[in-house]
């Protein structure tokens, strides 16, 4: 009998013991499996968002090359720091072919563009706006035809304000109208400034 209660206590054991074996492999390495396949397809996010922002990376580099190219050939219609007088000079030629009579005119050679170049800095190039004050005298068509010279000019030229005065001065029996008018002209400069 004593045989027998030690061969009931062994099956017992042993079926207990393969129960707990079972439940052992397929639920605690079952979870261990499903926590270890949610981290694989966690990593598997982390990877392809890390390829996106790799690809992405590569499309603005891309892009910011292309931008810098284009900003250098602004070089045609910028002049350098060095022919900025040729801008004033165009400004004196453009009144003197539309038949209006230059007043004054005055460079402010401070530059007056936001502080992009800043973010600049590793290019080495950047673009400075210099603010023009010109006050002319002519009549009504050809204060237009000056104006509209300026804006159509080889050289970047931003006309910003103008302000005809409507009261007629007669100068040698011809009605004269006198306009200020505020330019932004633009330097391309490629000397490295310390912006500390």
């Amino acid at each position: 009998m004593k045989n027998k209660v030690i061969l009931y206590i062994s099956i017992v054991l042993t079926f207990i013991s393969s129960v707990y074996w079972m439940w052992q492999v397929a639920y605690v390495n079952g979870l261990k499996m499903s926590k270890n396949q949610t981290d694989l397809i966690e990593l598997q996010k982390k990877v392809d968002i890390a390829t996106e922002k790799q690809r992405d990376d590569t499309l603005l580099k891309n892009k910011y090359g292309i931008l810098i190219n284009e900003f250098r050939a602004l070089k045609a219609k910028i002049p350098s720091l060095e022919s900025f007088a040729s801008v004033q000079d165009f400004i004196r030629e453009a009144a003197g072919e539309n038949n209006v009579q230059i007043m004054w005119q005055q460079p402010f050679l401070e530059d007056t563009l936001p502080p992009i170049k800043d973010e600049l800095v590793k290019e080495k190039s950047h673009i400075e706006r210099y603010t023009v004050q010109v006050q002319i005298r002519g009549d009504f068509l050809s204060i237009g035809e000056f104006i509209e010279a300026l804006i159509n000019s080889e050289q970047l030229i931003n006309v910003d304000k103008v302000n005809i005065n409507t009261v007629f001065q007669k100068r040698s029996g011809q009605d004269k109208l006198n306009c200020d008018i505020t330019l932004y002209t633009y330097i391309y400069s490629e000397e490295v400034k310390d912006h500390t």
